[in-house]
Order: C-alpha cells, then sequence, then structure tokens
C-alpha cells in the first residue's frame, strides 16, 4: 500500500527545524567563543590558562603577545582577594573558585 505524499511533509519540517536549530546553537557558540571553535576535553591547566587570559585580557579565549601584565593584573587573583575580603584561608578559597570555575564550564558546555 503506497504512502501519501502528505506525510513527508511533516516529517521535512522536523528535520529542517532540527538542522536550523542545531545550525544556530553552532553559531552562538562559535560567536561566545570569540570566533574560535568550542574547546573540548578541558583539564585543569587548559583551566588555569583561560583563568589566566580572562585577568590579562578580560576574554577567557582572548590571548595577550605583550611582554608584561596589564597593569592591575596583580591585584585580580582570585585567591588573593578572597582571603583579603573574607579573611579565609587559602583552601577555602580555592575550593570556591573551583566551584564557580566547574560551574562556569558547565554553563559553557551548554
Amino acid at each position: 500500500m503506497p504512502v501519501p505524499f502528505e506525510t513527508f511533509l511533516p516529517y521535512a519540517i522536523v528535520f529542517t527545524m532540527f538542522g536550523v536549530t542545531g545550525a544556530g546553537v553552532g553559531f552562538v557558540k562559535y560567536k561566545a567563543n570569540g570566533n574560535k571553535r568550542a574547546r573540548r576535553s578541558l583539564d585543569q591547566w587548559d583551566r588555569q590558562m583561560m583563568n589566566r587570559d580572562l585577568r590579562m585580557t578580560g576574554h577567557l579565549r582572548g590571548q595577550s603577545d605583550l611582554p608584561v601584565a596589564p597593569p592591575g593584573y596583580e591585584l585580580s587573583h582570585p585567591w588573593r582577594a578572597c582571603r583579603e575580603a573574607h579573611g579565609l584561608n587559602s583552601l577555602h578559597c580555592h575550593r570556591r573558585l573551583s566551584r564557580k570555575l566547574k560551574a562556569e564550564s558547565r554553563r559553557k558546555a551548554r
């Protein structure tokens, strides 16, 4: 028994919408990463370098070729700021920072 061609129209619409939304999400991730592909398999070193790049340039994916750090770089370290602001030991600050970085990476992975 043949299938009427009218049944293919909804499938074509659904298939097209999945393609459009997938391409849209990819485009938004690309633009959010400074016009670079999204990073995959981040380890502790990559996160540390991303944190350093964020403090130096203001962008997670930004890099600088300046031989000296910009003014205020030495004051932007989160552990020192946490310790001075809250009077907490460095282990507590490290735990808070690692939770914050994990939450940011999960949010950016979405």
